[in-house]
């Protein structure tokens, strides 16, 4: 349904900054503003290139954004695209000038490529982006190490995800989904996804639910411990889970995540809609609401 995540989307994480080099100006963010964004190539010597940190992000060895392989494949050809510059610009100098700049050019972009060689070695076995399955897939990998606990969290990993598809990003998806033994090529995958964040982010303690990967289960278990409501009862807020009866028939059959209520509109992310993750909204007369699971 949705389009395949834009590995840019969540913003790269910053290259060391490349230090200053006798005969060049500086050269704006290379990804920040549309085209190369270069300024003055033959000006004053020692100006210098002012680093590649682009959109945000931690310098390159402490990458743990989402997607990250596809953002080093990027930075690679980057760099290509540097280094065609710089050629353009020696051509002009003098050969004591070219001479120095390339010695001092050639030592930067070999440490800059030692760093992406570390950096996806660290990822490749797991230890930065939360493993390299998702990045192989087309990113939207979740963060690495322990996730951000409560509401604000959880909807952060949730919008991270938006956009991901099952058959495009089915590892990155699986990280959420088969935590409670769901696979999302093969299998419904919104009980799964909407209930492993709830679980893993602290929003939603799951003591007692015998399944958390079918959704009159979950309703039933709702109704059990007292977090139950029906809707047109309760006004849900951010953070609760919101379950559906498409089919109108009193069984339900779909569940999201509540991201916000505002002006008479229930906004939610949903896994497995349309087979993505993606962004709804909804009226909150809407007879498709079944009811919310109060966190």
């Amino acid at each position: 349904m949705l389009g395949q995540v834009n590995p840019m989307q969540f913003g790269m994480s910053g290259m060391a900054g490349m230090t200053a080099m006798p005969g060049m100006t500086a050269m704006s963010g290379m990804m920040g503003t549309s085209g190369m964004g270069q300024s003055g190539m033959m000006g004053t010597p020692g100006m210098g290139m002012p680093g590649m940190g682009m959109m945000g992000g931690s310098p390159l060895t402490g990458m743990a954004d989402v997607g990250a392989l596809n953002q080093l494949l990027v930075m690679s050809e980057m760099m290509n695209n540097m280094a065609m510059q710089m050629l353009h610009v020696v051509m002009q100098m003098t050969a004591s000038q070219a001479q120095s700049t390339m010695q001092s050019f050639l030592a930067q972009m070999q440490t800059q490529q030692q760093n992406m060689s570390q950096t996806l070695n660290s990822y490749m076995n797991g230890a930065a982006g939360g493993g390299a399955a998702g990045a192989l897939t087309g990113g939207g990998v979740t963060n690495a190490g322990p996730v951000a606990q409560g509401t604000a969290g959880m909807l952060a990993h949730a919008n991270q995800m938006v956009g991901l598809h099952e058959n495009r990003n089915t590892a990155a998806i699986n990280q959420v989904t088969k935590k409670s033994g769901i696979n999302c090529a093969t299998t419904p995958w919104c009980a799964a996804w909407a209930m492993n964040l709830l679980k893993d982010h602290g929003v939603l303690n799951l003591d007692g639910l015998s399944n958390r990967n079918y959704c009159p289960t979950i309703k039933s278990w709702g109704q059990k411990k007292g977090i139950w409501a029906n809707s047109g009862q309760y006004t849900p807020k951010a953070g609760d889970a919101i379950l559906f009866d498409y089919n109108h028939d009193g069984t339900v059959d779909h569940i999201g995540i509540v991201e916000k209520v505002a002006g008479g509109k229930i906004y939610t992310i949903e896994g497995n809609a349309s087979d993505s993750v993606k962004k709804k909204n909804y009226a909150m007369n809407s007879n498709s609401i079944n009811g919310y699971l109060r966190t």
